[in-house]
């Protein structure tokens, strides 16, 4: 088995390459030229038959493949390559450089492309350790998008794809199969008295164990917080689950051994069984979890199977203060970033932080779908102040990781510019995201608030500039001009109105108003963003009235933390432009 290349061993270790020609002369060209660097074991192949379980192996770092044979057969092989679960890098090269073939053969599935004639040792050098390495980085973002980085297991969206694959087959097999839904019953206990690092520890523990309660048919995901699914597999009976689900049970009833100390936490489980109470995706999860709160409510520690048509039940398909509560506990309230794009350059330059909720039965609901419940019943604070820790979190990570200073924007409310405890949250942001502060971030107020909190946001300034916390002004252009806020330091940007960039398009008093906002932002020295920007036409008329960024459907939908990763990356590398 090959050790995969880091980035940072450019002169080690070894690659093995698996050539792929029908012609031995070439292959004795490409390891002579390749020969000189000392770094490569290059091994042949003369057939096409064959070569996907030899790049399934893992034997090779890379695939080197002439482009000799019948296109077609080509074609069919670079798309098997590419579909294989652990997939290697493919790169194509010809004896003599042909016409518009480079587009074709990455179109087909190929990392990259050259011609023998024309390339240089130090060019396929550094082609080959190229391609290794962005495919390296790529398995990485795709782990991050489908695999829970605490416990190792598959995260929601991974889980829901096997679920959507478990129904279909089952639909043609007329099998059964079920989902047990687990929550930790003492968890909270554990993170109150021993901290977030024990929690994390007690989450990853809980995992091995479930692990090892499973068989390898079913399959194990962390939905959110401390609550787990298992997808039991081709099920005999209700008698069978029972069993699995009590042995589930009394596993995690005993103590767990951590580095510090042992926890005991337990948990209760909800069963929904397939097709007898539903043969849908969503159905399946909602039954399933609705089956464990029943389990809570007769006191935990025990298992429940979804019966249909039961009070409890109906009761849980309205939208309540109780479901807000719960989706912020099982991290189904999570954050969006939309970017925010430079008209000068075409380049991301930050992001705006939206928050959603991702409902296991109603799909993804925006906050106009429970903004004015949250706001009533109090929690509104609660909502906003988690986005924006999990935000700053987030934050700091992609602009370690990819090496980048890409800026953060994150709505506060009014409420919130009066409490200390904001300052509080920034500050404990800075020290569990290991940064020296918080520059780059901007906490977007919207202009009716900044007017009617504005003796707050003036003390609130000066206890945020040791953390380089700047302030946007957030719906800029309903209601008259604040002039004399605009030309504070306080305000570092100025966010237009997506109403009045809509209008602008058919009003030419809308589009005066606009392009007086951005003039006014550029003499005092502002960043003026149009949001809402949704066509082309819009994007070269804010351009012309002299706005600085951009954000809107046009350039990008609010995209996931894994989604910006790859964007970001993309950039970083040369190979992105959102304006081209």
């Amino acid at each position: 088995m090959v050790q995969p290349l880091m980035e940072t061993t450019f002169t080690e270790p070894e690659l093995h390459i698996l050539v792929v020609t029908p012609n031995e002369g070439e292959f004795e060209k490409i390891n002579a030229t390749l020969g000189y660097a000392g770094q490569y074991v290059c091994h042949w192949r003369s057939r096409l038959g064959g070569v996907d379980k030899l790049a399934a192996s893992g034997d090779y770092h890379l695939v080197l493949l002439q482009y000799h044979w019948h296109y077609k057969n080509s074609q069919m092989l670079l798309h098997r390559l590419g579909n294989e679960a652990n997939a290697l890098p493919v790169v194509v090269f010809t004896e003599f450089l042909e016409r518009d073939l480079d587009q074709h053969i990455i179109s087909s599935g190929a990392d990259d492309y050259f011609a023998l004639e024309t390339v240089s040792q130090e060019q396929l050098d550094r082609t080959l350790r190229y391609a290794v390495i962005r495919h390296g980085h790529e398995q990485r973002l795709s782990r991050l998008a489908y695999y829970d980085s605490l416990c190792g297991v598959a995260n929601r969206q991974l889980f829901a794809d096997r679920l959507q694959h478990a129904i279909s087959l089952h639909k043609r097999n007329y099998s059964r199969f079920a989902l047990l839904y687990i929550d930790l019953d003492h968890f909270k206990r554990v993170n109150d008295q021993y901290g977030h690092a024990a929690g994390d520890e007690t989450l990853a523990a809980c995992a091995n164990v479930l692990r090892d309660c499973l068989r390898e048919s079913d399959s194990l995901a962390r939905l959110a917080g401390d609550e787990f699914v298992v997808l039991a597999d081709s099920i005999d009976s209700e008698q069978g689950l029972a069993a699995l689900a009590t042995k589930i049970i009394a596993s995690l009833n005993k103590p767990l051994v951590l580095s510090n100390g042992s926890v005991q936490v337990g948990c209760s489980v909800g069963i929904a069984v397939f097709p007898d109470v539903g043969d849908e995706a969503e159905l399946l999860m909602r039954r399933a979890d609705n089956a464990l709160y029943q389990a809570k409510a007769r006191g935990g520690g025990t298992y429940v199977f979804y019966q249909a048509n039961t009070q409890a039940s109906a009761k849980r398909d309205e939208l309540t203060q109780v479901d807000i509560l719960r989706a912020v506990k099982r991290e189904e309230i999570c954050v969006r970033y939309q970017p925010r794009v430079d008209l000068a350059t075409g380049r991301i330059v930050a992001v705006e932080a939206l928050m959603r909720w991702s409902h296991p039965a109603r799909g993804m609901l925006s906050p106009t779908a429970f903004f004015e419940l949250a706001e009533s019943n109090g929690l509104l604070p609660t909502l906003s102040y988690w986005v924006l820790k999990e935000a700053i979190g987030q934050w700091a990570q992609f602009n370690q990781e990819l090496d980048q200073r890409i800026g953060l924007a994150v709505n506060v409310t009014g409420p919130m510019l009066r409490e200390v405890k904001l300052v509080d949250r920034l500050r404990q942001a800075v020290h569990e995201s290991n940064l020296s502060n918080l520059a780059g971030l901007e906490l977007e107020v919207c202009q009716s608030d900044w007017l009617k909190y504005a003796s707050c946001l003036a003390g609130l300034g000066l206890a945020l500039q040791p953390l380089a916390v700047h302030f946007s002004m957030d719906n800029v252009g309903q209601g008259f001009l604040p002039m004399g806020d605009l030309n504070q330091d306080l305000v570092k940007t100025v966010v237009i109105s997506r109403d009045l960039i809509g209008e602008a398009e058919e009003s030419p008093a809308a589009a005066r108003t606009v392009q007086a906002i951005a003039a006014v932002g550029s003499v005092m020295g502002k960043t003026t963003i149009a949001q809402g920007v949704e066509n082309l036409q819009q994007m070269r008329q804010l351009e012309s009235y002299g706005c600085t960024c951009v954000q809107g459907y046009f350039t990008s939908s609010p995209l996931t933390l894994a989604e910006l990763r790859t964007r970001l990356l993309q950039q970083k590398m040369g190979r992105l432009t959102m304006l081209s």
